[in-house]
């Protein structure tokens, strides 16, 4: 899969698009599940709205080192435990290794709003 460069919005402007919580829970994401992977999180528009509603953890996974570390800075300013977020294309992460860690079991993958990848 070739990916490129599409300019990301801003994070303010990014906020205006959805209102993530709402599409969360209409997914039905609560706290009966207890592992969710987020493919292309981005700033983490659903990874934090995801870690409030769940039980266990959420694992974002973005290609962009940026993005990677704006949600780090946001997990350490909020003290947030249940989200881990890992840098690289989700086609050459050994998700097995991942989902290792977490008994072997995902039970929910989102994947939003993933407008440059062609």
């Amino acid at each position: 899969m070739k990916f490129r460069e599409s300019g990301m919005s801003s994070e303010d402007l990014w906020k205006t698009f959805f209102n993530p919580s709402e599409c969360v829970q209409k997914l039905g994401i609560d706290r009966n599940i207890n592992t969710v992977v987020d493919v292309g999180c981005g700033y983490g528009t659903f990874l934090f709205p995801i870690a409030k509603l769940i039980s266990g953890k959420v694992i974002g996974i973005d290609i962009d080192p940026k993005m990677v570390e704006v949600c780090n800075k946001k997990i350490n300013e909020e003290a947030i435990s249940n989200i881990q977020v890992i840098q690289g294309d989700v086609l050459d992460i050994d998700l097995q290794s991942v989902f290792s860690d977490y008994g072997g079991q995902v039970d929910y993958v989102t994947l939003f709003n993933i407008l440059h990848c062609e």
